[in-house]
Formats: structure tokens, C-alpha cells, sequence
């Protein structure tokens, strides 16, 4: 049957499905390593995990502001074209925003008199989470990747440095060290190792032939890979 709600009507089959959903709610299993916070997918895990980040690869093109999203950057990009609505004023200052959360998250930061998120080392308080996390930035020294020697706070080292160990595979024949990108592995060779690295780089350890690039001597490498096992090399002097 049904039953009269001030003027509505709610049927048997929407209270079914409301009792089905609080009985089987989604599934959060994709938990994030820095706060705890769980996630349906591995996709939204891996958006929410920039917010622990303080890379901002994308770079608007009018005004250069740095976004850690490229979905971020492209919205902004918008409003500089006057493509961007933004019908949910601020009752304290009348700034208008595109989206609710975006209106309740300025009322949050700006208007708001609370500050639950206090910072330990000093008497600072912020409204948000997020403002608290970068203001905890100020108070660690910044400490240089060994890789690829850009400088970040301690907090966010540990997220820089899963980029590089996604997929190691250039390694540096003086030290060992492994590196995603050739690029990485060259900033690398020529910070520690200097002139010695671009001596030795382009000379085969083996066999002793000179190659003009790293790439060509990488494919030459593979020449003594894929010999027989016992095969002599030939002394540096021969000619390949």
C-alpha cells in the first residue's frame, strides 16, 4: 500500500531498497597508507593519495597556477573562457562557486570561527585538515631525493619516491642504483659520479668499444647477453 507523507507518497518498494542499501553498503577494502581514509576502487584511492602530495604537475596555460589534477586544471582553464557557472553564493562575502562542496568548503576555511585541527609544534589552529597539513610543512626541514634530488618536506617523501620505484629498470654501472626514466639515471650519474660516470658511460667494460651514445651501448651490451656462457671476451683492444 501506500502512505500519505505531508502531501508525498513513499512507496513499500523505496523503503525496500533503503533497507537493502544500509544492509549492503559498498565495499571500502583500497586503503590509503598516510591516514586510514578507505575507498571503493583503486582509482579514487589513487586521486585521493595526491591530496598527500605537494606535486602540482599541471600548469594552467593563461595564468601558470599549478593544479595536482588534470580534471582540476581543465575546469580551471574554463573560467578564464567564462565557461564555469557559478550559482552557489557565499552568504558572508557573495564570491560565487560552481559547486556546493566547493561553496561549504570556502565557509569552512574562510568564515568560520572553529578550528579543531590544531598544530603540535606551535599554537596555530586550522578549520580544515588540509590547511593544517601544509602548514606542518613549515616546521620539517626539506630533505633532497636521492634519485632525482628534488627537495621535499619529510611528510611527502615517501609518496615522491613511489614514482621512482614503480618500474626501476636503468640501472648505474658504477654504484648499481636503479632509475625509472634514463633521464632520472643521467641526472643521477652525473651528480654523484661527474666525469668519471661520462668517460666510462660510453665504453664497454667487456670488450672495450667506444659507443657514441648510452643508448648504443646499452644495445651493445645486449650483444654480450645474448652469447654463449664460457665465451671468452675479447681483449679491450680488439676491434667489434
Amino acid at each position: 500500500g501506500w502512505s500519505s507523507v505531508t502531501g508525498g507518497c513513499v512507496s513499500r518498494l523505496s523503503v525496500g531498497r533503503s533497507a537493502n542499501a544500509s544492509q549492503n553498503p559498498v565495499r571500502k577494502n583500497h586503503a590509503c597508507e598516510a591516514c586510514g581514509k578507505a575507498f571503493r576502487d583503486v582509482y579514487h584511492l589513487n586521486r585521493h593519495r595526491l591530496s598527500h602530495s605537494d606535486e602540482k604537475p599541471y600548469s594552467c596555460p593563461i595564468c601558470q597556477q599549478r593544479f595536482k589534477r588534470k580534471d582540476r586544471m581543465s575546469y580551471h582553464v574554463r573560467s578564464h573562457q567564462g565557461g564555469v557557472e557559478k550559482p552557489y553564493v557565499c552568504p558572508h562575502c557573495a564570491k560565487g562557486f560552481s559547486r556546493p562542496d566547493h561553496l561549504n568548503s570556502h565557509v569552512r576555511q574562510v568564515h568560520s570561527t572553529e578550528r579543531p585541527f590544531k598544530c603540535e609544534t606551535c599554537e596555530s589552529a586550522f578549520a580544515t585538515r588540509d590547511r593544517l597539513r601544509a602548514h606542518m610543512i613549515r616546521h620539517e626541514e626539506k630533505v633532497p631525493c636521492h634519485i632525482c634530488g628534488k627537495l621535499l618536506s619529510a611528510a611527502y617523501i615517501s609518496d615522491h619516491m613511489r614514482v621512482h620505484n614503480q618500474s626501476q629498470h636503468h640501472s648505474c654501472h658504477l654504484c648499481n642504483r636503479s632509475f625509472t626514466t634514463l633521464t632520472y639515471l643521467r641526472i643521477h650519474a652525473q651528480k654523484h659520479h661527474g666525469q668519471e660516470w661520462k668517460e666510462s658511460v660510453l665504453v664497454c667494460q667487456l670488450c672495450g668499444v667506444h659507443c657514441k651514445t648510452p643508448i648504443q651501448l646499452q644495445g651493445h651490451m645486449g650483444t654480450h647477453n645474448n652469447s654463449a656462457v664460457g665465451t671468452a671476451a675479447p681483449p679491450p683492444s680488439s676491434k667489434v
